[in-house]
């Protein structure tokens, strides 16, 4: 590199190899449009003993290092993103072929985090497409998604089922981080679930959470919730809706669920109150998830409200065996990676 001299005698260096932040600059560069998208693309089989990894192709940090049998012939996949969260402009896409027969679990070895946007409020999504040929069964079960304050988050699930095939998935989020006085006041979370087979529509839901809003605080809302979840499976039909129903009791208690809504009034500022506040006083806003079961023509919905994440998995993981139990009349051993 060649140094100049100016007029008066100082040395000139080329700028030429220079990179200069944005926060260096006080503004937002298009470079900073941008964002870091990620894909990852996966095709199992099965090879007539146990369900295999055909297709492995990742663009970006996300991938697969390798699959576990932690069941058999059943193919458990932990999803990596090593970046460990979502910022601003970031797309996370996840696309899974089950070829006939399989038996996939796709799972992620911890909470997924979606962090606060940026003076432009670039969007921060995650696209997820399973294909489930005839005769196989996916299981989507990752761990929960914490949605930070003043994100602009989306999280859009597609499933595509073939005659004869099975899912069971759920969803856990996590709205700010209350235990941390970072209640979710202001940002927006869209979630999308489309469920088909052979392309017609079985479950079709859109949920929109803006912070801040009432919706949040109400009771014809979340009503302080600050975590919610939804699990969906093709399990249905026959007394699966009334087991469901007896575990949930047996998990959460028939009692305390929820504070009823004559107890007292409760201010619509509730959701800025300390954690486990309800009207000024130290009864808890949920003693356990609030939860509830709708069965459809092909499926089983489950739904539920609560102040962590970990209660609502609690009640899943629950129900997931159980679900399990009555497809294979076993009892399923759970991803190891959710108890380290």
């Amino acid at each position: 590199m060649h140094l100049g001299r100016n007029r008066s005698g100082e040395i000139k260096v080329p700028m030429m190899n220079v990179a200069v932040s944005p926060s260096a600059t006080g503004c937002d560069s298009p470079a900073a449009d941008i964002g870091w998208s990620a894909r990852l693309d996966l095709m199992f089989r099965h090879d007539g003993t146990r369900t295999v990894l055909q297709r492995n192709r990742h663009h970006g940090p996300l991938r697969v290092q390798r699959p576990f049998y932690p069941e058999g012939g059943i193919c458990h996949v932990y999803l990596l993103h090593p970046p460990g969260g979502v910022v601003a402009g970031d797309t996370l896409s996840i696309a899974a072929l089950c070829g006939a027969e399989s038996r996939v679990l796709l799972t992620t070895p911890s909470a997924g985090r979606i962090y606060q946007s940026n003076r432009r409020r670039q969007a921060q999504a995650q696209d997820v497409h399973l294909e489930v040929e005839s005769g196989a069964r996916c299981e989507w079960l990752p761990q929960e998604t914490i949605v930070f304050n003043d994100a602009e988050a989306r999280n859009d699930l597609r499933v595509d089922l073939a005659a004869g095939a099975h899912f069971t998935g759920w969803e856990v989020t996590c709205l700010g981080r209350p235990a941390g006085a970072r209640p979710f006041v202001s940002g927006r979370l869209r979630q999308r679930w489309s469920i088909y087979r052979g392309g017609q529509p079985l479950l079709l839901e859109r949920n929109e959470f803006a912070g801040g809003e009432a919706q949040l605080s109400e009771y014809w809302g979340l009503g302080g919730a600050t975590a919610l979840g939804a699990l969906v499976s093709t399990c249905a039909g026959g007394d699966i809706g009334e087991r469901l129903r007896n575990c949930i009791d047996e998990v959460c208690g028939m009692a305390g669920q929820q504070v009823p809504a004559d107890d007292c009034t409760r201010p619509a500022t509730v959701y800025n109150q300390a954690p486990g506040s309800v009207c000024g006083t130290d009864m808890p806003l949920y003693r356990a998830p609030l939860v509830a079961v709708t069965e459809l023509p092909e499926l089983v919905v489950v739904r539920a409200l609560g102040d962590s994440a970990a209660s609502i998995k609690n009640v899943f993981f629950r129900l997931w065996s159980l679900l399990r139990l009555a497809q294979d009349e076993r009892d399923p051993a759970a991803p190891r990676i959710w108890f380290t």
